[in-house]
């Protein structure tokens, strides 16, 4: 680790220089006394000592610069330094306060601080929902140090009646525990979840047969005059087998008209380009747009997109006479076309998002289509 003469002109330098990876300096005057510049340029002070009595060598965090000043961070570190060379953790007294903070308090700091920075929109709203609504309504008062094996047990067996909600919760439990951890309001490696059993979990493998995606389509046009945009985002999901959210959210600016592809700065495995052919061309090209509104699928308020999908969905379904399916299943109906036209995995893969084929292959089981042409060569055997 480099030493350095920390000085209010030797971090206002920190923050001139780039780099690619986390840089530690330690203080000529102060041994212990740390600086620590992340590539972003965030500036924090550690106070870092062995424990008297002890191998243990801990480490600090004293603050962040500019929500605490240079002197201030050095009185701090020395007194860190001096109860750590006396055998007396600094944080101890934090540690104890933070084990006595309920469910309730820990969820919600868990929701501001981690969830809502670091978390993709989806993936937070399902958090939010589930704690929310299943977890903190039921053990919310209960402090976050004192959740044991028999409350997520409690949760996933009053749940059985919808396994794959049940064990959805149960995970989002498990990162809710695993922060709290990292937070020292539990003790390291303390997370239970492991130890409850899942619930087995049907293969929904639902996909549209052709019969089914003509009576969609005789459906479509007839709720054109029900709403246009929501008509073109079925389409669109159709043609291109993107995740419902991809599209309900596209904006103008995403769409090159020129290359004929989406542009999406960000999809559940991030940057992500979709190739569009002449029909979905057309069908983007014709639709009517909002002066005031960016986003391509517009929604009933000024500016925003559609939200409300499930209605006009369940709506649409009942008019085309087709039962038990899904949005999603659209996304399985195109990449099982494909397959069916053999299209390669690979390109398959790659349209879908999915990072390895052997998610496309998990995802699209095999066809009836299939097993029977399966069949049928199977007939030499006889003639």
């Amino acid at each position: 680790m480099a030493k350095a003469n920390i000085t209010q002109e030797f971090c206002n330098g920190l923050l001139n220089e780039q780099r690619s990876q986390l840089e530690k300096f330690t203080d000529i005057k102060l041994p212990g006394f740390q600086v620590r510049v992340t590539p972003k340029n965030k500036i924090s002070f550690y106070a870092c000592a062995r424990l008297a009595g002890s191998q243990r060598r801990l480490d600090r965090k004293v603050g962040d610069l500019g929500k605490i000043t240079l002197s201030e961070a050095r009185k701090t570190a020395r007194r860190y330094i001096v109860m750590m060379e006396n055998g007396e953790d600094p944080y101890k007294e934090r540690i104890e306060e933070g084990r006595k903070k309920s469910l309730n308090v820990v969820a919600n700091e868990f929701l501001c601080t981690y969830v809502e920075k670091k978390v993709k929109p989806r993936t937070a709203e399902e958090y939010r929902r589930h704690i929310k609504k299943e977890i903190l309504p039921r053990f919310g008062k209960i402090m976050v140090a004192d959740i044991e094996l028999r409350h997520l047990r409690k949760i996933h067996n009053e749940l059985s009646d919808h396994p794959v909600k049940a064990n959805r919760i149960l995970a989002t439990f498990s990162k809710l525990l695993n922060w709290a951890e990292t937070e020292q309001y539990r003790d390291v490696n303390s997370n239970p979840t492991k130890l409850v059993k899942k619930y087995k979990e049907e293969k929904r493998v639902r996909r549209l047969s052709l019969d089914e995606t003509k009576r969609l389509n005789v459906g479509l046009n007839k709720y054109k005059a029900v709403n246009v945009y929501f008509v073109a985002l079925i389409k669109i999901i159709l043609l291109t087998g993107a995740r419902r959210d991809e599209i309900r959210t596209l904006k103008w600016e995403y769409i090159n008209f020129q290359h004929k592809q989406l542009e999406l700065p960000d999809s559940k495995t991030g940057k992500k380009v979709l190739p569009l052919g002449d029909v979905a061309i057309d069908i983007l090209g014709s639709l009517p747009r909002q002066f005031d509104n960016e986003y391509v699928f517009c929604g009933h308020s000024v500016g925003r997109p559609m939200v409300n999908v499930r209605k006009p969905w369940l709506e649409l379904i009942k008019l085309s006479g087709i039962e038990h399916v899904t949005l999603h299943d659209l996304r399985r109906t195109y990449a099982s076309a494909l397959l069916e036209q053999e299209v390669h995995l690979t390109v398959i893969s790659n349209m879908l998002g999915h990072k390895s084929t052997k998610t496309t292959e998990r995802y699209l089981g095999v066809s009836q289509t299939s097993m029977r042409k399966a069949s049928n060569l199977a007939e030499i055997l006889i003639n």
